[in-house]
């Protein structure tokens, strides 16, 4: 093993100075308060909505999807636990539980990098402060949360350290694999980093003259491959997450690659964070190599931590190995991390108006008002909709005629083809066109903004039933049209009717195409058939 006594650490209960405790309870306070802002993110009610199911009937999510009309059996419940511990909290506290869950979850995994700073010796605000700034873009109350806490505590504690690892420890990590990976597939990444470890201490040690550690080397790895495994999946998770990524790629930000063009508008500062991880962790490992720093396994980890980001976006948690390894190469002045982290939050303030609202869910996230009209309504048929609204509609229309939607955010329910379809459906193409009739969608919602961009369906056929300006809903004449039209008037008061069901004529698309004017949409007598 590599000496690690050029920098010994401090004695566990070594006082703290003041401004290292003021610090570390800033940054725990600054991932709490950026967790619990109101729901944004369609899939963290979609987790919502399962875990209520798996509650309220006492078994998994059964094929086929109770919740989504379109499954064919490609998804499974892979992070069953994760979705059932949000299914009671949302029972017991509705979707502002998912705030406090947010929240809760974001300070210990602050809490977490904070202790690992100190155990390593280095700046806890420049872990932290340049550790949130990546990951606030995916900062929901969503099963990866978990996974996030589960991450730091398996790498950061086990993993990474370089102390051998004994039969109880073994033990013990295998347990908290096989919870992280119950809780989120993202436990699969494990096994990588425990290799990459190995390696870089196998190399470290062999350029300091020193007996390779391969035997806990291996431990690790194997007790990381067989804790991945130890969930419902079984051997067979690898290929799902792989399929997940061939349906995503392109289709869902979040497998998008970190140098995309968006994230130069959207996400700047995530992008600069793991620029300067780049620049610390060289910095940092050509020290080590020139044994001016003590050995700290990471160096190796670290830099597939990064390329791994620029592959695929979402994978900003692990940017924490970087940061551990490549502050080393910082001076120890306490300000430095003081004004990196209030450099951070500072950047962050921007979302304070949302830490400080009441509300459960963001205003404008969802469509809220044609929801409660779809409730009173209790339109029958096929539903359509956009994807990021399937989760909040699943979760809203608890009646059974209602309760399926056509997709979610599990893109692998239907597939690739039918996430293609949705896609020609929104935009209305000619294929499009044909696919709402080849599906037998009798209920149509959509983006009022994306709705006036695109060619209206079939005047002859479909009719609008109420808009605003979030959302759009159609019917169309189907085998439910007659108790279709007599709900939205039994629903809607004549002049909420006259209202809602009619378009504005400034309301109109592009010059030269089709409009929504076009379509025949007054609901008065006689029943138009």
């Amino acid at each position: 093993m590599v000496d690690n006594a050029q920098q010994p650490l401090p004695p566990p209960n070594t006082t703290l100075p003041l401004s290292q405790r003021v610090v570390s309870s800033f940054a725990v306070l600054a991932a709490m308060l950026l967790g619990a802002v109101p729901v944004s993110d369609g899939d963290a009610v979609m987790h919502a909505a399962i875990g209520r199911w798996m509650v309220r009937y006492g078994q998994l999510l059964p094929t086929p999807d109770p919740l989504v009309w379109t499954d064919r059996g490609g998804d499974h419940q892979h992070e069953w636990l994760a979705q059932l511990l949000l299914g009671a909290m949302v029972q017991l506290g509705g979707l502002g539980a998912l705030r406090v869950f947010g929240g809760l979850v974001a300070a210990v995994c602050a809490w977490l990098l904070v202790r690992l700073a100190r155990r390593h010796g280095v700046q806890v605000g420049v872990v932290v402060g340049l550790w949130l700034l990546a990951v606030q873009p995916h900062l929901a109350p969503r099963p990866h949360l978990l996974g996030w806490a589960l991450a730091i505590a398996v790498l950061g504690f086990g993993v990474l350290t370089p102390q051998p690892w004994s039969r109880r420890a073994a033990l013990g990590w295998l347990a908290v694999m096989a919870l992280w990976a119950n809780l989120h597939s993202s436990a699969l990444i494990a096994p990588v980093y425990a290799l990459l470890v190995m390696i870089d201490r196998a190399w470290l040690a062999r350029q300091a003259g020193q007996p390779l550690p391969w035997r806990d080397g291996l431990l690790r790895f194997t007790v990381c491959g067989v804790g991945a495994l130890l969930q419902p999946l079984g051997p067979l998770l690898p290929w799902y997450v792989w399929q997940s990524q061939q349906i995503g790629a392109g289709l869902s930000d979040e497998w998008l690659p970190l140098l995309a063009p968006d994230v130069l508008f959207s996400q700047p500062f995530a992008l600069f964070s793991w620029a300067l991880a780049l620049a610390l962790l060289a910095v940092a490992t050509r020290r080590t190599w020139r044994g001016t720093l003590a050995a700290w396994p990471g160096a190796l980890a670290g830099l597939v931590a990064i390329l791994h980001a620029a592959v695929t976006r979402r994978m900003a948690i692990f940017l924490f190995i970087p940061l551990l390894f490549g502050a080393r190469a910082l001076p120890s002045s306490p300000w430095l991390g003081a004004a990196t982290l209030a450099g951070s939050v500072a950047v962050l303030a921007p979302r304070a108006s949302d830490v400080l609202s009441t509300r459960a869910v963001r205003q404008g996230s969802f469509p809220e008002a044609a929801t409660a009209f779809l409730q009173r309504a209790h339109l029958q048929g096929r539903l359509f909709n956009p994807d990021p609204w399937g989760g909040w509609l699943a979760w809203n229309l608890t009646e059974p005629a209602q309760s399926q939607v056509f997709l979610d955010g599990r893109l692998l329910l239907g597939g690739r083809q039918v996430v293609l379809d949705l896609i020609a459906m929104q935009v209305r193409n000619p294929l499009g066109q044909k696919l709402l009739a080849n599906y037998d969608i009798e209920v149509l919602v959509q983006r009022t903004g994306d709705y006036l961009q695109v060619p209206p369906p079939d005047p002859q056929q479909w009719f609008l039933a109420w808009r605003d300006g979030q959302a759009v809903v159609l019917v169309r004449k189907g085998p439910h049209w007659q108790q279709n039209w007599a709900n939205i008037a039994a629903a809607l008061p004549a002049l909420e009717r006259a209202r809602r069901t009619h378009w504005p004529r400034p309301m109109r698309g592009p010059p030269g195409m089709a409009t929504p004017t076009d379509i025949r949409s007054v609901f008065d007598s006689p029943l138009p058939l």
